[in-house]
């Protein structure tokens, strides 16, 4: 779970920031449920998808969904609970997201309680490092962000309540532009999830070309919104035993 640890606190960010929940799995959903009968199964199956990154460490072999924001992980063959896979994903719950994991073993039960004890330790770990940090901004100026944010293939952009956003999943990166009619418009609001040899931190910077006192407001909601996210990572985790 380690390698894959930034991903899943930045998925739970973007997933308690998002409103457009037909992007995101639902909760009690598929998210919670393991869908394959066997390990062999599953790893069949998911090494058929094309839509999948595929990452291998140390024996341990991953495969990542960012459209569904789901991890499969498959222990190594000298592990004590091979052969297993545990699926982690983020889920939307209320108004912030949880961390949901399941998985299947066919080793010794003993073996088995202790690989998801693992997974239950290092989900309780993770937003417990969380720090929050503001960041100068990148781009000169609202429309050069919006220029290059455009013109690159690697995000994909959304509209939620008149908010442009844009995300970088690859690299754990969001901005929001505000929309026309907002008070502090035009203004872009950066997060950022970067690992740290002490935990994670949520970098945001922000870009305000309108009066100083809606600047300053919008900064400071910001913060507080980053604030909240840190204090929801610590509060909305969840383990889904599931078959393991």
């Amino acid at each position: 779970m380690t390698r894959y640890a930034p991903l899943i606190v930045v998925w739970l960010i973007l997933g308690s920031c998002a409103s457009d929940q037909s992007r995101l799995p639902q909760a009690g959903g598929s998210g919670r449920a393991f869908e394959y009968p066997t390990v062999a199964a599953a790893l069949t199956a998911l090494r058929a998808r094309t839509d999948l990154v595929i990452r291998e460490e140390n024996g341990w072999l991953g495969f990542q969904d960012n459209a569904t924001m789901t991890i499969w992980t498959f222990t190594p063959k000298n592990h004590p609970a091979y052969p297993s896979v545990v699926k982690q994903t983020v889920v939307p719950s209320g108004n912030a997201s949880v961390l949901q994991v399941s998985g299947l073993c066919e080793a010794t039960k003993v073996e088995c309680d202790k690989l998801m004890a693992g997974y239950a330790a290092n989900t309780e770990r993770i937003p417990q490092s969380v720090r929050v940090e503001r960041q100068r901004f990148e781009f000169a100026t609202v429309g050069d962000a919006l220029g290059e944010l455009r013109s690159n293939p690697r995000v994909v952009s959304f509209r939620e309540n008149g908010w442009l956003i844009y995300q970088d999943r690859a690299n754990m990166v969001m901005w929001r532009f505000t929309p026309s009619d907002h008070p502090a418009h035009p203004s872009v609001v950066r997060t950022a999830m970067v690992r740290s040899e002490n935990g994670f931190t949520v970098q945001w910077s922000s870009l305000c070309e309108s009066t100083k006192p809606d600047c300053d407001k919008l900064v400071s909601e910001y913060k507080e919104q980053a604030e909240r996210l840190r204090d929801q990572l610590r509060q909305k985790l969840e383990v889904a035993p599931g078959r393991l």
